[in-house]
């Protein structure tokens, strides 16, 4: 006996049998006693939502260069070449093991549908060469370009940097041309010495006058 005979078999005996059946305590068959108790369950608005609860929901697994490795075995997909290193949620049909299903989180926090990955070792469509290639040359480049991009914010964050230094150092040089200012104008001199090469010597030498004076 095939697994699709015996789920044939337990589905007939369900639908024909056990919900016709009178039970013993309630004294109504499982149809009758749910037509009359007037509940509407909530269905999905399509069958794709559907699948999506029938489906096992799995922990989030990692994708690898070679695809996601579940169960023993690798499923692939072009679009997996843009998420490796990344982790993704997979979900499955344990009665078909040919394909998982991978999601992704979206910029809401909630997941979307990536792609269907295929294991070939189990019944699933093969990968070509020519898409694995194009899937990794994608991935480099968005790695390239998101590398090129921290670059230039590492390089205008070090201009900021080197900008601030200057200016406080310009800061600190008028303040203390400022002080000298106000100290001759205590003292009765009406000129700044100039501020040349060894200025700060010349400087030092004229206070060291006004105090012998």
């Amino acid at each position: 006996m095939t697994l699709e005979e015996l789920e044939t078999i337990l589905r007939n005996w369900l639908l024909e049998t056990y919900q016709k059946r009178v039970h013993t305590e309630t004294q109504m068959a499982p149809e009758e006693r749910w037509l009359r108790s007037g509940v509407l369950p909530r269905l999905p608005e399509n069958e794709e939502q559907l699948d999506l609860l029938l489906l096992h929901p799995r922990r989030r697994y990692k994708v690898h260069q070679e695809g996601i490795r579940f169960e023993g075995a690798w499923y692939q997909h072009a679009l997996l070449g843009e998420y490796v290193g990344d982790a993704v949620t997979i979900r499955y049909d344990p009665m078909c093991l040919a394909a998982v299903r991978v999601y992704v989180a979206d910029t809401g926090g909630r997941e979307r549908l990536l792609c269907e990955a295929q294991c070939v070792e189990r019944g699933g469509e093969e990968m070509t060469y020519q898409d694995l290639v194009a899937a990794r040359t994608k991935r480099r480049k968005r790695v390239g370009k998101v590398l090129r991009e921290r670059k230039e914010v590492v390089k205008r964050y070090r201009a900021d940097v080197q900008y601030a230094k200057h200016a406080l150092e310009q800061g600190r040089r008028e303040e203390e041309r400022s002080e000298q200012v106000g100290s001759m104008k205590e003292a009765g001199v009406t000129s700044l010495p100039p501020a040349t090469e060894g200025g700060s010597r010349r400087r030092r030498g004229w206070y060291d006058e006004e105090r012998e004076d």
